[in-house]
Parts: structure tokens; sequence; C-alpha cells
């Protein structure tokens, strides 16, 4: 017998068939079910089926070596019970199997074989016919080998039933019940045959027979695009029904091809929640876009849906980096970089120049798109110290890049930093000189020094022989001096000791010590539309002005809200809306700028009278064939509030009543509820929810004959 035993199936396998359903918890309620089908001990034969709408497909497995090596010879019986659909009880036994189902013999394998080059199906017989070691010597070494290759054996035995439906036939471990009606349900029994003594299990399969619609696909298949070659990648589930996978290739004219010729298994890892399959196709060359197809194989031999992906070898080879010459400085900020390859690939694209301020990391480009090919030298015109690492990288046309050689190039600095911006300062009454300006932008920036003098014609000194490092400096000058004002220059000085053009000189005014005298808010009236404000100003002579601030009280910070003279003494703020509190305060300035304390603060808050506009242009018309008066009305005011509007009514002599209320939009309305014939007298009052209008002028209408 030619036999061909693959060294391929070495890895560890799991056969899906041991991952089946368990049988039913409950045993079926009929007297055909005997009581070895109450499964009490672990179960050890296994069985799962497929329905076809035409037939059922049967299979099983047994847990053990000996179990297997056991029913081989012996057999199992298969029984059948169709349950009602409707009452849920189930038919009498039925026996499928007149003879028990077992493995073929050598007389039946010898011709199968000669005919078949299907690896598994010859696995499968080389697995139950071939010769099994007995040992030698009595010592458990031995004794471990024989066992070892014993399980062998069984698990390949295993995978060939799963794999192809012919070899799980000859090993005695599939069935098909032809005889199944479409849209049935049935529980199947299957069991050791009576001969069988030592290994007695009960595998209970549940089966509704309707078509097989396939299997799902492999999931997550995905790509990685090598050199010359494509790995495929994807997941499988612990207890998923794929015991093995094919690999196709399609090509561009659609020609397609099965990469793998036995199945692919997976290693298993008990404890593990998800695991990766891989393959990886190697002959795929470069830049020839396939589409390749995986496909699972269940214990039924039946290969799944494809999982589907486009995929192609890629060029990973970079080419060469280029030998960088050393930098050349010049012009204070510009850095000429040169640099040569000595034999450029063929696929060269061009080149990238890239700086950054550490020698390992932080790289960028200088320039938008590839320097051309032919380059060999760039210059940075925007060089500094704070960035003296450079690199070139060549770049190939499929986006591969060299690796990265590190220049570092000296910046010769010759240009003074700018004069510096922003500068302003205040002297406080205690003769305390506050200088402050803007940071300068220059990076390699050290710090200021800061120059005086008392008159602006005279020489200017520096404060301080050390350069100061901040944007904040702090003098003390003498306020009892004739001289009314002190002088400032600042300069901006970079590491190299370049000193900048200094500023224009800063003119502070020495400070008038006393503030003015406060002012005081003497009264308020408040208006619908107004607040009144009474005050007594300040009584120092040099006020220039007072400044009334206003907020809200829930407010914190006060607001300028005029500006007043110094002999002022009342002011009308008719910037307000009504009902809205104000709080105001008074502060008298004088001409050294001094600020007074600001007067205790007073309240007003305009408030709404009530009263709004009167409904004008009432007119009244009756119309003697309906029996009506329409009344119309013009009212061009909008309130801010919600409103609407009232109508009045009055037979004859009588007072006017109440008619109708209607709503803002609404400026006409019928009355159909006379008394009779008369005179009806008309008005109408708008009423808001803050508010109402006086009534309107009466509008009078007869109603005759």
């Amino acid at each position: 017998m030619r036999f061909k035993l693959l060294v391929i199936m070495t890895l560890v396998y799991s056969t899906a068939i041991l991952q089946a359903q368990k049988p039913p918890t409950k045993t079926p309620k009929n007297e055909n079910i005997v009581a070895d089908s109450i499964q009490k001990l672990p179960q050890k034969l296994i069985g799962v089926a497929r329905a076809t709408g035409d037939s059922v497909i049967l299979r099983w497995a047994p847990s053990t070596v000996g179990m297997w090596l056991a029913l081989s010879s012996s057999g199992v019986v298969i029984e059948r019970f169709e349950m009602d659909a409707t009452t849920k009880q189930l038919s009498k036994s039925q026996r499928l199997t007149p003879e028990p189902i077992r493995a073929w013999d050598s007389l039946k394998w010898k011709p199968a074989v000669q005919k078949s080059d299907n690896p598994m199906f010859l696995l499968a017989a080389q697995c139950l016919l071939g010769e099994w070691s007995v040992p030698q010597t009595s010592t458990i070494e031995s004794f471990r080998t024989a066992v070892g290759n014993q399980g062998n054996k069984f698990t390949f035995a295993m995978l060939a039933a799963d794999n192809n439906p012919l070899a799980a036939e000859g090993l005695g471990l599939r069935f098909v019940d032809k005889s199944a009606k479409r849209g049935a349900t049935y529980i199947y029994r299957i069991y050791p045959s009576n001969k069988e003594k030592i290994y007695r299990d009960t595998a209970i399969i549940l089966c509704v027979n309707t078509p097989y619609t396939g299997g799902t696909a492999p999931v997550n298949l995905r790509a990685d695009e090598r050199e010359g070659r494509v790995l495929l990648q994807w997941d499988a589930l612990p207890g998923a029904s794929f015991s093995g996978y094919y690999i196709y290739r399609q090509a561009k004219d659609g020609k397609e091809v099965k990469l793998n010729s036995l199945p692919l298994f997976t290693l298993v890892q008990p404890g593990k929640k998800t695991y990766t399959n891989s393959f990886e196709d190697t002959a795929s060359g470069n830049y020839i876009p396939y589409t390749y197809r995986v496909r699972g194989v269940d214990m039924f031999g039946s290969e799944s849906s494809a999982a589907e992906i486009v995929a192609m070898g890629r060029d990973r080879t970079p080419p060469p980096a280029p030998s960088i010459k050393k930098p050349f400085g010049y012009a204070g900020s510009s850095i000429l970089l040169e640099w040569e390859m000595t034999v450029p690939p063929g696929d060269l694209a061009g080149f990238v120049v890239m700086k950054s301020d550490s020698a390992a990391s932080r790289y960028y480009p200088l320039h938008k798109d590839y320097l051309p090919k032919s380059a060999t030298q760039f210059v940075d015109t925007a060089a500094s110290e704070d960035e003296p690492y450079y690199t070139v990288i060549a770049v190939d046309t499929a986006g591969n890049s060299s690796a990265l050689q590190m220049v570092y190039a000296e910046v010769r600095d010759t240009i003074p930093p700018q004069t510096p911006q922003g500068v302003r300062g205040t002297v406080d009454t205690n003769g305390v000189v506050r200088l402050i300006w803007n940071l300068g932008a220059e990076k390699d920036l050290l710090g200021y020094r800061v120059l005086w003098a008392n008159q602006r014609d005279h020489e200017f000194t520096q404060k301080s022989n050390l350069v100061l490092l901040d944007t904040v400096f702090t003098d003390t000058i003498l306020i009892q001096t004739l001289t009314p004002n002190v002088y400032y220059k600042i300069v901006a000085v970079d590491t190299r000791y370049l000193h900048s053009i200094p500023t224009d000189i800063i003119e502070l005014r020495r400070p008038d010590v006393v503030p003015p005298e406060t002012p005081f808010i003497r009264s308020v009236f408040v208006e619908p539309k107004s607040v009144h404000l009474e005050f007594a100003p300040s009584g120092s002579k040099d006020v220039k002005e007072h400044r009334l601030e206003r907020k809200i009280p829930s407010e914190t910070a006060w607001a300028l809200h005029a500006q007043l003279s110094a002999t002022a003494s009342a002011y009308t703020d008719t910037l307000v809306i009504q009902n809205t509190m104000y709080e105001y305060r008074l502060i008298a300035i004088d001409s050294s700028n001094l600020a007074s304390l600001p007067s205790p603060s007073v309240v007003g808050r305009p408030y709404d009278t009530g009263v709004r506009p009167v409904v004008d242009s009432i007119r009244c018309v009756y119309d003697s064939v309906s029996n009506s008066v329409k009344i119309s009305w013009e009212y061009p005011s909008k309130p801010v509030d919600k409103y609407w509007f009232v109508l009045y009514r009055a037979y004859d002599e009588n007072d006017l009543t109440q008619l109708a209320a209607v709503p803002s939009t609404t400026r006409e309305f019928i009355d159909t509820k006379l008394f009779g014939y008369g005179r009806y007298r008309y008005a109408i009052r708008m009423i808001s929810e803050r508010g109402e209008s006086p009534l309107s002028e009466e509008v009078t209408v007869a109603v005759t004959r």
C-alpha cells in the first residue's frame, strides 16, 4: 500500500469535532430511550449533524485512543427519533444501521487507496492500518514512546476525517441519513454496538432538517505586503468550526490557483481567547496585485465562504545613504550642505534635507518636494545654533528612504539682536520705577542692559554691569528734586555679546505723591428711562476730571461710564434698561493722573410705570346680512413682554363690559352675539404681563333694520 505520512502535520491539532455541541441535558420522554442515554459521566463519544434539506450528515468521534481502536472494529449503532412539531412528543426509535458502522477493513481500503491521490484519505489509511509499535523492553520510556505514537495516529486520523468525507467514512466516523424528511426535527442516538463491552457511551444530537446555507468566512483577513511576498493573517476564535484552511490566489486574468494542497492547521494554545493564522505567499513578486481568498474547512470536509483581500509584494529595499560632506556656515544664518552618491540606484526618486535640535530624533524636512536625483547641495538660509544637526536621505520611487546619517553644522552669528519693543514704565509715589518690555524673538538672545540719565541731553550710563535676564526692571529714584523727569533706554544682548541699537528715550515723570480728594454722590433720582445723580465734586485744585464708573451689583468689575469735568455736579444716565439695578461710584483724577479713592457707591433702578400705548384707529362696521359687527384696530407698538388685547362692549346706555380677549397677533374681531337692534359702543385695551394701556376711545355703531 502506498501511504504518505506528511511531516507538516506534526503541529498540535485539536479537531473541531471535539468542540461540537453537547447532548441535551434532559432525556426525551420515550420508552425506547434506554437508561444509558443519560450522560452521568464525562462524555467520550461526541457527535454533530448537518442538515441539507434532502438528507442529514452525521459525524462523530471518540475522545480517546483506546475508544477509537475499539469502535473501529466493533462499530456504532445509529437510531433516530422524530419529534412532533406541535406536541413535542417523540416517535418510536428507528434503527438506521442494521449492521454497526465500523472502519473499513484492508480489503476495502486497498482499491480505494490505489485510485486516490487525496493526502487526507491516504493519511487516514496510514493511521488506521499502519503498524503500531510494541515496546521491546519493559522500560517506562519505551511505553511512553509507544503511547505517544498511538496518540499522534489518533490525532491525525481525526484530522483526516475532518478534512475529507471519504476518509471519515473509511474510519467509520460518518453516516448520511438519506431518508430524512425536509423540515422535520430529529434526535439521533449514536452508541457502541453490543460487542463493545468497555467503552460504553452515547452521543445524542438534535437536528432540524432545513437546507444548509453555507459556513461563514474566516474573520479579520489582513495582508502584510513585503519584499516580493505577501503575508496573510486572519483570526480564529476558540470553538470555531474550522479544522483547517485553504488559500487561493487569483490574478488579473481571473485565473485562480490553490496555494496549499494540504489544509493549513492552527496551533492552539489553551487559555487564549483568540489566535492568529498566517500564510506567506513567497512567489507573489513586486507590484503584481492578486486577489487572495481564505476558506475554512469544517468537520464535514466542506469549505466555507471566502474571506477576500487584494494585496501585492512591494519594493522594501532602501537606497544607500548619501555621503555628506562637512557643512559650511556663512552670512550669519546660512549653511551649505553638500553630498554625493557613488553608485545611485536605478529607482532613485530624489533627496530630502532635514534638520533637528537633537542628533537622534525630531528631524523635519526643509523643503516640500523631493530634490531632484541629480542634486548634490542645498542651502539652509534660516540656520541657527538651536538646530545644528542635519541629514540628507535618499528616497526611491517606492518611498523607501536611506538610513539617517547626521552631521553637525556650526553657525557663525554676526547679526546683533533687534531693538527691544513695547517698552513702558511707571513711577510710584515712593519713587520706585518699574520698566517692562516685550521679550525678543531671537533664539540666541542672552538678556538686556538698562541705561539711564537725569536729563535728555546727558550721557546715558548703565544701571548695572550685569546683563539682565528678564524683561522687567525695577529702579528707585529721588522724588524730592527739582528735576521733574527721569530718562531710560533698553539694549538687547545676544549670546555672542552683540548689542542691539538702543530703544528711543523712555521719559518718566516723577510722581505727584498726593492723590486728589474723594468726590461724593449726594442723591439719586430714578425715572422710568433714566437715573439722575447729583454729587459734590472733589475739592482738590489740580483735579482735571471726574470718572463715573458703573456696574450691575452681580458683577465684580467696574466699567468707565462717563468722563465729567472737574466742576461737574450732576449727571443723568439715559443708557439704562427698566427694572435693572445699577451701581455707581465717582473717582477724581488730577493733573498727575493720580486717582482719588472711589466714592461710596449708590444704586438706582429705572422703574416700569406699567402704562402702555393706547390702541388707536378703531373701526366698527355692521354687516346686516350676517347680523354681526366687525371691529378692527391698529397697534404699532411692540412691547417686549407678552401681551394681548381685551375688547369691551356696551349696549345702548349700559356700561362697558368685557367682550373678548384676543392674542397679540390679531387686529380684528367679529361680534356675532348682538342683543338686537340698537346702539353698540366698543373700546379696546392692551394688557401685558407687566402693564396695560388706557382704554381706547369708544367707537359707536348703530344696528338697524
